[in-house]
């Protein structure tokens, strides 16, 4: 890693091996019935024309959604979200490493909604890739647990191929 990279950026040390299937069938990295577990199994789209990567956003009929994008935009991986924090301090509302199934993760975001059910992480699945995932729950108070269970199940899923 190149030496300005902050020293307490973690390192992928089982990165996913097949990440070119979930690059272009996001919605693999969930199960149907994972999708379900968590309420947001009614509406499953795919977007490979997404900006940030390609994109899966799962939804019910309440309009709660989880979105998932395989970012292509922080090509130095989960380091990069530390680098933005040691750059520029106030960058992200709030900073909350979390491990996710053995992988390094952070809950992340520019603005801090997590009262209004919005909650954002990322999770690196190599040293250069990361998922970038939201949930949007309306009415819940702490939906940053639905989305660690969402991204569990999805780490998971993605280390089975």
């Amino acid at each position: 890693m190149p030496s300005e990279m902050p020293d307490d950026a973690p390192k992928v040390e089982q990165p996913i091996e097949n990440l070119d299937r979930f690059m272009s069938a996001p919605c693999d990295a969930l199960t149907r019935s994972q999708a379900a577990e968590i309420g947001l199994d009614d509406d499953i789209q795919t977007n490979l024309d997404n900006t940030q990567g390609p994109q899966c956003a799962l939804s019910n009929q309440k309009r709660d959604q989880l979105t998932i994008v395989f970012s292509k935009n922080q090509p130095l991986g989960i380091a990069g979200l530390y680098l933005n924090k040691q750059q520029s301090p106030d960058f992200y509302a709030y900073f909350e490493p979390v491990d996710i199934a053995g992988h390094p993760g952070v809950f992340a975001d520019v603005a801090d909604d997590r009262n209004d059910g919005l909650c954002a992480m990322s999770v690196g699945l190599t040293d250069k890739q990361i998922a970038a995932m939201v949930i949007d729950i309306k009415g819940e108070t702490d939906p940053c647990s639905t989305l660690k269970k969402a991204a569990k199940a999805a780490i998971q899923t993605m280390k089975k191929g």
